[in-house]
């Protein structure tokens, strides 16, 4: 008989490639989401025999029982206010996030889960100053303008604090995870590449560094955490590890040239002073958050991730987990899916409606932005 791992948002992309590498690691999985979701990746699949799916919110009780009982390792991923408007919405943010996270462990406990694996992010240690291959031991910001990344920095100090004789738990640190047909980021930034829209880029930091998850190296660290939590214990309890993919850090921008190539594009040439678009945005959520008209398509979160240099060591994972990423940043696949995909989801070139809606958003947040600045 097969142990059992509940993946609380186990039902999204991510959440089925970490149940593809449990059942890989002779579990079953039991997926508990509001969603699930079709992974359009070739090759990929689901052993339905070790696969139970549970559709409801982690914060119904009784759902999160029947998708914990039986279990000997919980691995939650389930998040909410990453980007988009739902990062403008702070008190949903805090009740899943964080609330849900407490909850989800506390149920643990009470229905012995002995291990407990957290999905949280870099953005508990960044916020827009640089990082140059950072530790885990980063000290953590004073202050977030990111409700998404305070909520996480919540849900991690409580999951990590909470490391006991009852249940043994860890959190693994992600960077934006990628992969073909991955729908956060890969899908939204192949999408404005394939109309046009990745003309123009920013930097507050010169040739901006960064790294980025691989789904797979991920996926693969989520077990080896798991894995972890029950041969060494008291090594693993109680820590944070970044996991991003290894080797030399990329350009922020550079990174996904060889897609734009794939698509026919050129890469951005347009230079956009920094302070122009940060402050845009941030007027732009404020209209939204008073308004509820146009969510701005990128938050101050994206924006620092892509235009200051963050990068992360991931030493104490490959010495503690035996972390050892592959084909680290390379878009082989990514590139092959989205030649497919665009064939038979064409879009808009140059969607101008769009183009002229955000613009015109765009350069109103603007001239506030330089109104402010010289009054102030």
């Amino acid at each position: 008989m097969h142990q059992r791992c509940c993946i609380i948002g186990g039902g999204g992309y991510f959440g089925q490639h970490v149940a593809r590498e449990m059942q890989r690691d002779g579990y079953h999985t039991v997926l508990l989401d509001l969603a699930f979701v079709d992974v359009d990746r070739d090759g990929f699949i689901l052993d339905e025999r070790k696969t139970t799916r549970i559709r409801g919110s982690l914060l119904d009780e009784a759902l999160l029982e029947k998708a914990l009982k039986k279990s000997s390792v919980c691995i939650h991923i389930a998040a909410y206010g990453m980007s988009g408007a739902p990062a403008m919405d702070p008190g949903k943010i805090f009740e899943i996030n964080v609330h849900g996270t407490m909850q989800a462990m506390t149920a643990c406990a009470r229905f012995n889960v002995r291990k407990f694996v957290l999905a949280s992010s870099v953005g508990v240690v960044f916020t827009n100053e640089e990082l140059h291959n950072s530790t885990e031991d980063h000290p953590k910001p004073d202050n977030y303008y990111s409700h998404y990344s305070e909520s996480k920095n919540d849900a991690e100090e409580f999951v990590l604090k909470a490391n006991g004789a009852v249940v043994q738990s860890c959190a693994l640190r992600f960077r934006g995870i990628f992969g073909p047909g991955e729908p956060r980021s890969t899908n939204r930034a192949a999408e404005a590449i394939a109309q046009g829209l990745y003309f123009a880029k920013f930097e507050k930091s010169r040739d901006a560094l960064t790294q980025f998850s691989g789904v797979d190296n991920s996926a693969k660290a989520m077990m080896l955490a798991a894995r972890a939590l029950f041969t060494k214990p008291e090594v693993v309890g109680g820590q944070a590890y970044t996991i991003v993919d290894g080797g030399e850090p990329v350009k922020s921008w550079d990174f996904w040239n060889p897609l734009i190539e794939t698509l026919g594009q050129k890469p951005p040439k347009v230079r956009i002073p920094y302070f122009l678009v940060i402050w845009g945005v941030y007027l732009n959520e404020i209209f939204y958050f008073f308004t509820k008209l146009m969510a701005p398509p990128l938050n101050q979160l994206e924006v620092n991730l892509i235009a200051v240099t963050n990068t992360y060591s991931i030493e104490k994972a490959r010495r503690d987990l035996g972390y050892d990423p592959q084909n680290n940043h390379d878009l082989t696949e990514v590139c092959k899916y989205y030649s497919r995909y665009f064939l038979t989801h064409p879009v808009q070139v140059f969607d101008m409606p769009k183009i002229f809606t955000h613009l015109a958003l765009f350069l109103l947040s603007i001239l506030i932005a330089v109104v402010l600045y010289y009054t102030f």
